[in-house]
């Protein structure tokens, strides 16, 4: 019923004519094949002008009334909603303005979105303003029609499982934290060294001798005349221990550096099965790190870098002891303190994996494989020994 008032005007705007005056068609006519004056010419344009006028607001006029005057949904190409929204003027005729919405996919259904009366249209006719109660099937369509409305939120975490063809990024394991402090213990691999003829893990003149002879290490040479002399020695794992500070100057790059202390112990046996010396010796290191690393794969939690180093090494303490045996027996024993005063250079290269529990604490394990540079200082040691050895440090990373 409150749509009947429109279906009428709409049959009377069907058949609404302008009679055209008497004499217009001669006029059109004789003005083709005979020049008018201006003046009359003139007159002729103002009324072809209102003839053309009066056929355009009728038309108009007929469109608009054909079109629903509540909110019309306009789909657009690209799969986004547009309302037509009725909007009064000055002069009482309803003009409609096109109010883009929210894009919304294609394949979504189809929802209705209410855009409210035009402020200013509301504050200049609130009394063209028509309302009607709400009947119950009309509240029922409009609670079905809010259930089907969904609610975006402005920003979502993004899952790595849905992107195709992920590549790493900040995305997914969170924010990459540009700094970090480790604490580490790595080993290198030991080793055995047999060779014939007398050895000793120091230089003979710089060990002080405390026996009952005069020089423990000339009888054992002087016992063993004519038997065979071999010498023996095993170098246990270097162990190292470390804090050092890493920071990132890109989303993959990093250096590094800190201080670590190592340990070197070795064990010789020098002479013949009856008469020989055995030598402890433990050496102490303080070194400066120096890394270059790079994050070439990360996941949810997890990362994998490679890393190359160089670092300087100084002995601060030094110390061994020898015990010698006459006959199966021990006798006298000497112990040596001494120091390098050459600096101890390696390189190293490094396959890291870490494991974060939080965003803070993680842990990691590295391969790696070492090689130290002969300082010439005539102590014997692993260094010397075995240059190049493996190794494989593990430890806790602390990111902020």
């Amino acid at each position: 019923m409150k749509d009947s008032w429109k279906i009428e005007f709409k049959d009377k705007m069907d058949l609404f004519k302008e009679p055209v005056p008497e004499g217009l068609w001669t006029d059109v006519s004789n003005s083709m094949t005979k020049k008018s004056p201006k003046k009359k010419g003139g007159m002729l344009y103002f009324r072809i002008a209102g003839i053309a006028a009066a056929v355009s607001a009728a038309i108009f006029g007929a469109t608009m009334l054909i079109s629903d005057f509540h909110h019309k949904h306009v789909e657009s190409p690209n799969g986004s909603i547009t309302c037509m929204t009725g909007i009064k003027d000055i002069t009482g005729l309803t003009a409609w303005e096109k109010t883009p919405a929210s894009p919304v996919p294609i394949n979504m259904p189809k929802i209705r979105i209410h855009t409210p009366v035009h402020e200013e249209a509301e504050s200049l006719y609130p009394e063209d303003i028509i309302t009607y109660p709400e009947t119950s099937e009309e509240k029922k369509d409009e609670e079905k029609e809010r259930q089907d409305i969904v609610s975006v939120p402005e920003y979502t975490e993004c899952d790595l499982s849905l992107v195709p063809d992920y590549m790493p990024s900040n995305c997914g394991s969170g924010r990459k934290r540009k700094f970090s402090i480790s604490a580490s213990v790595s080993g290198n691999t030991g080793g055995t060294d047999v060779t014939s003829g007398y050895g000793s893990a120091v230089p003979a003149n710089s060990a002080a001798i405390t026996s009952f002879g005069n020089n423990p290490e000339a009888e054992i040479r002087l016992f063993n005349r004519t038997r065979e002399v071999n010498t023996d020695t095993k170098y246990a794992q270097p162990v190292r221990v470390g804090i050092s500070f890493r920071w990132y100057f890109s989303r993959i790059w990093s250096i590094e550096s800190g201080i670590a202390w190592s340990w070197l112990h070795s064990k010789t046996t020098s002479g013949s099965t009856e008469y020989y010396s055995t030598s402890t010796q433990d050496m102490h290191y303080i070194g400066i790190p120096v890394r270059l690393n790079c994050d070439f794969w990360s996941g949810k939690n997890m990362r994998a870098y490679a890393s190359a180093e160089a670092m300087a090494e100084k002995c601060i303490a030094g110390k061994s002891v020898s015990v010698y045996t006459y006959n199966g027996a021990s006798g006298p024993f000497e112990t040596t303190g001494f120091r390098e005063k050459q600096i101890q250079w390696s390189l190293s290269a490094h396959a890291g994996f870490q494991y974060d529990f939080t965003g803070t604490v993680g842990i990691y394990a590295e391969p790696g494989i070492s090689w130290h540079i002969d300082n010439k200082s005539g102590v014997n040691n692993i260094y010397k020994a075995h240059p190049v050895g493996l190794s494989l440090g593990a430890g806790l990373r602390f990111s902020f």
